[in-house]
């Protein structure tokens, strides 16, 4: 699964909350590597909080981030769409481990 589609898959989630991706607001996240986007769609909140400490990301204001993640109850409204579920489902189905990546 290619880094445009993990992008785009990781917007479509956070637009739930109101959060974007290299966004203008303090609560928006900034991402430093490309490598954030299958860690953390495969390994969720862990992914989220181990990728934040290895600075792949940053917020200006994280309890702002959190807030609105937790107010916009993102885990109930992905599984309450089949077509996110599904893609999610084949990310953690699919190896990301490629040649590529063990460099």
């Amino acid at each position: 699964m290619n880094q445009k589609k993990l992008r785009q898959y990781a917007f479509e989630i956070l637009q739930f909350a109101g959060i974007q991706l290299n966004g203008s607001h303090p609560w928006d996240i900034q991402i430093y590597n490309q490598e954030f986007y299958p860690r953390v769609l495969k390994y969720g909140s862990l992914g989220l909080g181990e990728s934040y400490m290895d600075q792949w990301w940053d917020c200006q204001q994280l309890d702002q981030f959190f807030e609105r993640v937790i107010k916009a109850d993102i885990e109930s409204k992905i599984k309450s769409n089949t077509g996110m579920l599904i893609k999610l489902f084949l990310l953690k189905m699919i190896n990301l481990q490629t040649k590529h990546h063990s460099l």
